[in-house]
C-alpha cells in the first residue's frame, strides 16, 4: 500500500471510532418493531436536520466574507470542519446561552458576516431563524418577523399568529427554551427591541443557544451585556478591488483598465457598499468619464463629491428661493465646499452682497450682486469649518418698485447675525433643510439686490471610516481622546509583556501638538517611531488583546504606515485585531487606560487622494480653450506673464529631478506687456497662487516662502486663492487658447520646511567662501587632496557623546571630533572619528589633549555650537539646555556661532584632513518635545548661579548697566499675581532702564544681546549688552554692543522666565520659554483722521499680508491683502483709484507664527 491508502484507512478508522458513540433509532426500543412507523419517525429527523441548512441567499458569492466568518466561529469557540472535534472541545463543559454583537459602520457587512457564519455552524442547532431589518420595522413588519420566529420554532407552515405583539412575545418564550437555537436579530437599534422576540432574557433560550446582534452602536452592545464582541473590519486592498470589478464590468473586463480601477477603488477603501455603489455607478459610463470621476476625487477624496444622477454616491442638492423681486438679472453661483464670509453693503436697502466661498480649501469668491457702490458694509465672517449658514430670513420692499431686498438676517448652527436694513416690508425666511447647510447662492440683481435663494448641500461629507475602534477592553475609567489634527510626526510606544502607553507628537498645519500620552512605562522599555513626514503617513494598526481574570488587556500593538510596519510592541499572543483597509491615513488616537497600562486604542481617519502627499487645486478661470498639464518637477525657476486686459500667455521653467529645465507655454497670443518671476532657487518656491477671472484670466499674483509677485494683469472678476500654507507648488495645469483661460496647481505637502532652521553651517576657514554658499562642491575640488566631507545624517534622536582631540603645540587646532548618537530604539550609535589620519585610533601623543562630553541626562539636549576658525577650526564650545561646555582649543581667530534656534542638535557634518576643516549641525524642532524647555545660559561661567523658575509671564523688567549690564530684576506675572525677582547682580551702573510691557497683550519672544570675554578666561566672560524683543516690538539695546554677539530667536514661544549667573555684574542670562497658543486677543484701535466719507471696515482676518496704496500729495486710495486660514483675501479699494504714476505698493511676509 502507498501513502495515500495509509491515509484513507486512517479516515476510515476515525469515522467508525466516532460512529460508535453515535446512537441511533432501535425498532424495538422506538415503535415496538413497527417499521412504517420508524421509517416515517427517521424521514421526519432527516427533514428537521436537512431544512435548515438551505443557504441565505445574501451569501452566496460573497467576496472577503469567509476569513470573517473564521474569526466569528473562532470567536464562539466551535469549529464547522468537523464535528468530532467540536464535540470533544465540548465535552466537560456545561453548554450556555451566548450573546455575540456584530458591530459596524452602515454597509461594511455585519448582515454578509453573520450569514456566512450560520452557514458554516447552523447543522449543529435544532432551529436557525435570521430576522433582518429590525431596526427599520414598524408594526406590520415586527408581527411578521414575529411570526417567521414561531413558524421556524414549531416546524408549522401558514401558521396563524396573534395581531397583538405583546401575545405573540408570550408564545415565543413557551416554546423557544425547548430547543437549542442559532438566533440572529439584524440591525438591531433598541433594546427593547430584543424583548419583542424574547431575547431580552436568557434564561428563555435553550442551553448551547446562540444569540447573534448586528447592530451599528456599539454602546448598545454594551448595554445588552453581550459576552463578546465582533467589530467587521470590511474588505482587505485585493479583495476591495475584485468587489469594484465584479459591479463595474458586467461582463469582462476591457483592457486599458487596471490603474484605473486601481485608482477608484482606493477612494472607496475596504467598504463594500460603497465599492457596489462606485462600480454599479460607473458600469456604463465612458473611460473618459472615468478619468473625470477620477479627477473630482483627487481635489475632494469623497465618494459624496461626486455630481450625477445616482443619489447613491452623492445626495441630492436643494434649492429655496429666490424671495424678493423679479427684476434685474439672473445670478447663480453654483455650490461649493461651504461658505466663510458674506460682506453686505446697504444704504436704504440692499444694495449688494459679496460672497467668499470655500472650495476644497481654495477661497472663491463671488461677483458682486447689486450696482452701488456707497452704503455701509457689514461683513459676517464665519469661523469656518465649524461654523455653517443653516438659513436666511429677512424683508422684501413691497410698497414701491422695484421690488427688491430690504433686509437682510444670516443663521448659523450658533447664532444669528443681523439685521442688516431696514426691517419692513414683507418677512420671508428660507425653510430649514435638515442635515444640511447652505452652500451657493442665487437670484436677481440690478442696481439693488432684487432676490435671493439658496442651495442646501450635505453639512459635512459622508466617510464611514472617520472613527474606527477602538479595539480592546471597555472596563478601564480612564477614557483619552486626542481629537483630529493634520497629520501624526512620531509616536513612542511603552511596553513590556504587554502595552503599556502611548505617545503621539501630531502635526496642526506645519505646526507640532503634543506630544499628548496615556498609561505610564515605569520600569518597561519604549520605541521611538519617527515618521518620515509627511511622505511617510499611518494607515492602520494591529495588535493582541487577552482576557486576565475578566479583564481585556492590550497584549501587543503593531503601527503599520505607507512605507512599512513597526513592531510588535509587547507579546504578540492572544487575540488578534487590526484597523480596517480604509484608503486614508490616521489623523488622531482614541482609547482607554486601565490603572498603568493601555486597555485599548482607536483611530480618527481621514480620506486622502491616492497623489498623497501631492495634492491638486483647481483650475481655476473658464472652460474654453484646450487642457494642458505640465506634469510634476523639482521646483519652478521662472515664471513669465504676457499681459493686456487678459493673461495673454504664461511661460514657466521648471527644473528636473536630474536639474535639467524643462520649459512650457500656454496661450499662444505673444504681445503685451510682459511680468518675469525669477526665483531664488533652490531657496524660494512657489507656495500659493490667486487671481481673477472671467471667461479667460485677468490677473494673476504668485505667493513664494519669501515674498509676493503680482498682481499681474486686470484685477476684475471672479476671484480665487489657493491656501498658502499647503506646501510647495511642484506643477501647473489648465486651459488655454489664445489666452490663458485657467489655471491649477499640484502641491507637494512640506510642513517640514516651515521649519527654517533644519541644518546651520557649515563653518569653516575663510579662504573657502564660496563654498559656504554650495558646500558640496568642495567635495569635488579637493577630492584628490586628503580632506574629505563626512555626514552623520539627521536621523538620531540626540547626541550622547562627544570627544574632542585638539593640538596644544605652537598652532594649536582641533585635530578630530566624534560622536555618539541615541538612535529611535534607544540604541548608541557607533563613534566614529571624523579626521584625515586615522579614522579608527585617537591620535594621542605628547602635544596632544582628548576632551570628553558625555551627555547622561535624558532631557538635555545639544542646541548650539559655536567656536575660532582660522586654517581650520581652533576651538569648540558647545551649548546644551542645561549648560556650557568648552571652550575647547585655542579661542584664536574668527567667531562662528549656530543661532539659538529653538531646536535640539540631532547630527553633524563637515570635513575633515589632517584637521577639522569644518562644521555644520542638522536641527530638529522641539517647542512640542518640551513644552517649557531652557535656552541658554549666554555668557560666562563665573559668579554665583541665579534662577527665577519659570511663571505665566513677564511683566517688567528693571536693568542697571554702563559699559556693562550690572544688574537686572524682572517682575513676573503667576495666574494674574505679580512676583518681583531678586536683583541680579548690583545697583552700581550709571544708567536704569525700566521696561513695562502691556501684559498680557505684550509679551517677551527673544533677547539677544553681547558679551565680553577676557582673554582665554572664560569664567571673566560678562553680558556687555542686552536687547529684548517683544510680540509688539524690540526693547534696548541697553549696554554697549561691542564682544561676541548671542541670539535666542523668536521659535513660536513666549519667554516666561530667565536665569544665569551673576557676580558684581551679570556674568550669562538664559530663558524658560513654552510654545505660544494659537488665540490672542483681538483689539480696534482707531481711526485716524476725519469724520467725512463712507465708513468701511474690512472685518478680521488671520493676518495682513501686504497693501497697495495709491498717493500723491495725499492718500487717494489703499487696499490690503490679508490672509485668512492661509487663503489670499484682496479687499476692495478705500478711496478713490487715480494719480495711477503714483501708485505704490508694498508687501509684508510675516509668518503665521507671529
Amino acid at each position: 500500500m502507498n501513502k495515500r491508502d495509509d491515509a484513507q484507512i486512517r479516515i476510515w478508522r476515525d469515522a467508525l471510532t466516532e460512529a460508535k458513540h453515535l446512537s441511533g433509532f432501535d425498532l424495538k426500543h422506538h415503535v415496538n418493531g413497527n417499521e412504517s412507523k420508524l421509517t416515517e419517525i427517521v424521514v421526519k429527523y432527516l427533514i428537521e436536520k436537512i431544512r435548515p441548512t438551505r443557504s441565505l441567499y445574501f451569501v452566496k458569492n460573497t467576496i472577503g466574507a469567509d476569513h470573517l466568518a473564521e474569526d466569528m466561529i473562532s470567536l464562539l469557540g466551535i469549529c464547522p470542519l468537523s464535528r468530532r472535534t467540536r464535540k470533544s472541545f465540548l465535552v466537560g463543559q456545561k453548554e450556555e446561552v451566548r450573546m455575540i454583537g456584530i458591530c459596524g459602520k452602515e454597509g461594511i457587512g455585519k448582515t454578509t458576516v453573520a450569514g456566512v457564519t450560520c452557514n458554516n455552524i447552523l447543522g449543529d442547532f435544532d432551529c436557525f431563524v435570521f430576522l433582518d431589518k429590525i431596526g427599520e420595522a414598524n408594526r406590520s413588519d415586527l408581527l411578521g418577523l414575529q411570526k417567521k420566529l414561531l413558524q421556524n420554532l414549531m416546524k408549522v407552515k401558514g401558521l396563524k399568529t396573534y395581531d397583538d405583539i405583546h401575545t405573540n412575545i408570550n408564545e415565543i418564550k413557551s416554546i423557544m427554551y425547548r430547543k437549542k437555537m442559532l438566533l440572529v436579530l439584524d440591525d438591531v437599534t433598541k433594546k427593547e427591541q430584543m424583548d419583542y422576540f424574547g431575547a431580552g432574557e436568557r434564561e428563555s433560550f435553550h442551553p448551547g443557544s446562540i444569540i447573534m446582534v448586528t447592530t451599528r452602536d456599539r454602546t448598545l452592545l454594551k448595554v445588552l451585556k453581550v459576552d463578546d464582541e465582533y467589530i467587521v473590519k470590511g474588505l482587505s486592498p485585493d479583495e476591495a478591488l475584485q468587489l469594484f470589478r465584479r459591479h463595474a464590468f458586467k461582463r469582462e473586463e476591457p483592457k486599458g483598465y487596471e490603474e484605473l480601477c486601481k485608482n477608484l477603488t482606493h477612494y472607496a477603501g475596504g467598504h463594500p457598499l460603497a465599492l457596489k455603489r462606485l462600480g454599479s455607478y460607473l458600469s456604463n459610463k465612458s473611460k473618459d468619464h472615468w478619468h473625470e470621476i477620477l479627477n473630482k476625487l483627487v481635489r475632494s477624496p469623497h465618494l459624496d463629491c461626486i455630481d450625477g444622477d445616482n443619489s447613491s454616491l452623492s445626495p441630492p442638492l436643494q434649492s429655496v428661493g429666490p424671495y424678493g423681486g423679479q427684476g434685474g438679472v439672473s445670478y447663480d453661483d453654483g455650490t461649493y465646499t461651504g461658505v466663510r464670509q458674506i460682506s453686505v453693503l446697504v444704504k436704504s436697502v440692499i444694495e449688494s452682497i459679496t460672497i467668499d466661498y470655500d472650495q476644497d480649501g481654495c477661497l472663491m469668491r463671488s461677483l458682486k450682486h447689486g450696482g452701488h457702490l456707497d452704503g455701509e458694509t457689514y461683513t459676517v465672517k464665519l469661523d469656518y469649518p465649524n461654523e455653517y449658514l443653516t438659513s436666511i430670513s429677512g424683508h422684501i420692499r413691497d410698497d414701491q418698485t422695484p421690488i427688491v431686498i430690504q433686509s437682510l438676517k444670516f443663521h448659523t448652527n450658533r447664532k444669528t447675525y443681523g439685521p442688516f436694513g431696514s426691517e419692513q416690508g414683507e418677512s420671508f425666511h428660507f425653510p430649514q433643510v435638515d442635515g444640511a447647510k447652505i452652500v451657493g447662492f442665487h437670484g436677481k440683481c440690478g442696481k439693488h439686490l432684487d432676490s435671493i435663494g439658496a442651495h442646501f448641500g450635505p453639512i459635512s461629507h459622508a466617510y464611514p471610516f472617520e472613527v474606527v475602534g477602538p479595539f480592546g477592553g471597555s472596563h478601564g475609567m480612564d477614557i483619552w481622546d486626542d481629537g483630529k489634527y493634520t497629520d501624526v510626526r512620531k509616536i513612542v510606544v511603552g511596553f513590556d509583556s504587554v502595552v503599556k502607553s502611548i505617545s503621539t507628537l501630531y502635526d496642526k498645519y506645519g505646526h507640532p501638538v503634543g506630544p499628548l500620552s496615556h498609561g505610564t512605562n515605569e520600569g518597561g522599555k519604549t520605541y521611538e517611531i519617527k515618521l518620515d513626514y509627511p511622505h511617510e503617513y499611518l494607515t492602520s494598526a494591529s495588535g493582541h488583546t487577552e482576557n486576565a481574570s475578566g479583564v481585556v488587556i492590550l497584549k501587543s500593538l503593531t503601527i503599520h504606515t505607507n512605507v512599512k510596519s513597526y513592531g510588535p510592541f509587547g507579546t504578540a499572543e492572544g487575540r488578534y485585531f487590526s484597523f480596517p483597509y480604509t484608503g486614508g491615513k490616521i489623523v488622531g488616537f482614541h482609547g482607554s487606560c486601565d490603572g498603568p497600562r493601555l486597555e485599548s486604542i482607536g483611530a480618527f481617519y481621514e480620506p486622502i487622494p491616492h497623489t498623497y502627499p501631492v495634492k491638486v487645486f483647481g483650475p481655476f478661470g473658464g472652460a474654453g480653450g484646450d487642457s494642458w498639464d505640465d506634469g510634476q518637477y523639482a521646483n519652478i525657476k521662472r515664471i513669465l506673464v504676457r499681459y493686456e486686459s487678459s493673461i495673454n500667455s504664461i511661460d514657466f521653467d521648471y527644473f528636473n529631478m536630474d536639474g535639467s529645465i524643462r520649459s512650457a507655454r500656454h496661450g499662444s497670443k505673444l504681445q503685451g506687456r510682459i511680468y518675469e518671476v525669477i526665483l531664488d532657487y533652490p531657496d524660494e518656491f512657489i507656495t500659493s497662487v490667486a487671481g481673477f477671472f472671467t471667461a479667460t484670466m485677468n490677473s494673476l499674483t504668485f505667493r513664494t516662502n519669501k515674498r509676493i509677485w503680482g498682481p499681474i494683469g486686470r484685477e476684475d472678476g471672479q476671484y480665487f486663492s489657493l491656501p498658502s500654507e499647503a506646501g510647495k507648488i511642484i506643477g501647473f495645469f489648465g486651459r488655454s487658447g489664445d489666452s490663458l483661460v485657467s489655471i491649477g496647481a499640484q502641491i507637494e505637502l512640506h510642513s517640514n520646511m516651515l521649519y527654517p532652521f533644519k541644518s546651520v553651517g557649515l563653518f569653516q576657514s575663510s579662504s573657502g567662501s564660496s563654498w559656504e554658499l554650495y558646500p558640496f562642491e568642495r567635495l569635488d575640488l579637493f577630492r584628490s587632496s586628503s580632506v574629505y566631507c563626512w555626514d552623520n545624517g539627521n536621523e538620531h534622536t540626540n547626541v550622547r557623546k562627544i570627544i574632542v582631540e585638539f593640538e596644544t603645540s605652537k598652532w594649536p587646532f582641533i585635530r578630530s571630533i566624534r560622536f555618539q548618537y541615541e538612535e529611535e530604539n534607544k540604541k548608541l550609535w557607533q563613534l566614529e572619528a571624523h579626521d584625515g589620519v586615522d579614522g579608527n585610533t585617537l591620535n594621542i601623543g605628547r602635544n596632544v589633549k582628548i576632551h570628553t562630553i558625555e551627555i547622561h541626562d535624558p532631557d538635555e539636549y545639544l542646541t548650539s555650537i559655536s567656536g575660532v576658525r582660522l586654517g581650520g577650526i581652533r576651538s569648540l564650545t558647545f551649548q546644551t539646555n542645561k549648560r556650557m561646555i568648552g571652550p575647547i582649543g585655542k579661542e584664536w581667530g574668527k567667531h562662528f556661532s549656530s543661532p539659538a534656534t529653538g531646536g535640539k542638535i540631532v547630527g553633524f557634518y563637515g570635513t575633515s584632513g589632517e584637521q577639522l576643516e569644518a562644521i555644520g549641525a542638522y536641527f530638529e524642532p522641539i517647542s512640542c518635545l518640551y513644552p517649557i524647555k531652557s535656552i541658554g545660559p549666554f555668557g560666562g561661567l563665573g559668579g554665583c548661579v541665579w534662577d527665577d523658575g519659570t511663571f505665566s509671564g513677564v511683566r517688567e523688567i528693571e536693568v542697571m548697566y554702563d559699559f556693562v549690564i550690572r544688574g537686572i530684576m524682572f517682575v513676573y506675572d503667576k495666574s494674574g499675581e505679580q512676583v518681583c525677582s531678586v536683583m541680579h547682580g548690583s545697583r552700581t551702573g550709571q544708567f536704569k532702564s525700566k521696561v513695562k510691557l502691556d501684559y498680557p497683550r505684550e509679551y517677551l519672544i527673544s533677547i539677544s544681546g553681547y558679551k565680553r570675554e577676557d582673554g582665554d578666561n572664560v569664567n571673566n566672560a560678562i553680558v556687555e549688552s542686552l536687547t529684548f524683543h517683544s510680540n509688539r516690538g524690540r526693547h534696548g539695546p541697553f549696554g554697549k554692543d561691542t564682544g561676541k554677539h548671542f541670539w535666542y530667536p523668536s521659535t513660536g514661544s513666549k519667554i516666561i522666565g530667565f536665569y544665569g549667573r551673576c557676580g558684581e555684574a551679570l556674568n550669562s542670562i538664559g530663558v524658560y520659554a513654552e510654545p505660544l497658543p494659537h488665540l490672542y486677543p483681538f483689539k480696534t484701535i482707531g481711526p485716524f483722521g476725519g469724520t467725512g466719507g463712507t465708513p468701511w471696515d474690512d472685518g478680521v482676518h488671520s493676518d495682513v499680508r501686504g497693501f497697495e496704496i495709491n498717493a500723491h500729495l495725499v492718500i487717494h486710495s489703499i487696499r490690503i491683502l490679508y490672509d485668512d486660514n492661509g487663503s489670499f483675501v484682496i479687499c476692495s479699494h478705500h478711496g478713490r483709484e487715480e494719480h495711477q504714476s503714483s501708485r505704490h505698493q508694498s508687501c509684508l511676509i510675516i509668518p503665521r507664527s507671529a
